[in-house]
């Protein structure tokens, strides 16, 4: 890799730094929470649920004004009531989007009220709040920052294939 080439593009920062306020919580160190378990070694990545939540309730904040607490359970439970699939071992985003899209996300307060027993059956859907997703214009650097500098809320997940990554050292 010589820093050249798809992956390379001379960015021009428009803003010299960004920040946000996220809803603060510790859902892994409550014994009663959906995350608890997550919170010891285990073989389940659920990076990505978590950075969705953020993510959907930031839009939510930033569109709407309204300051709530999206239901993580609901996410990990209806996602693989909806797909089979647990996302232990990681997502594709055309998924998640589509899961975003068409089934929403819920609040928590909705989520205790209703019961999660029947949190997702379709009854509820009127309870949710459903995302549109922008893909990047290019699949590098570049795309994803003009992604990040549009304003909205961005959720990025990297794939990587172990097997194939690879050290580079500078020459000696």
């Amino acid at each position: 890799y010589s820093g050249m080439g798809s992956y390379y593009e001379t960015i021009e920062a428009s803003k010299s730094s960004h920040s946000l306020d996220l809803n603060s919580r510790f859902v892994c160190t409550n014994s009663t929470s959906v995350l608890s378990s997550y919170s010891k070694s285990n073989s389940c990545a659920i990076s990505w649920a978590t950075a969705a939540i953020s993510a959907a309730e930031y839009s939510i904040q930033q569109h709407m004004g309204i300051s709530t607490s999206l239901s993580m359970e609901y996410l990990l439970t209806c996602y693989k009531k909806d797909t089979g699939d647990d996302g232990c071992n990681g997502i594709s985003m055309s998924d998640l989007s589509d899961f975003l899209y068409d089934r929403g996300l819920m609040t928590e307060e909705d989520v205790n009220r209703i019961g999660k027993e029947k949190m997702c059956e379709e009854a509820n859907s009127s309870k949710t709040y459903h995302f549109e997703s922008e893909k990047i214009s290019a699949p590098n650097r570049g795309g994803l920052m003009n992604l990040v500098a549009s304003g909205n809320p961005t959720l990025t997940l990297m794939s990587l294939n172990l097997l194939h990554l690879r050290y580079a050292y500078p020459p000696k």
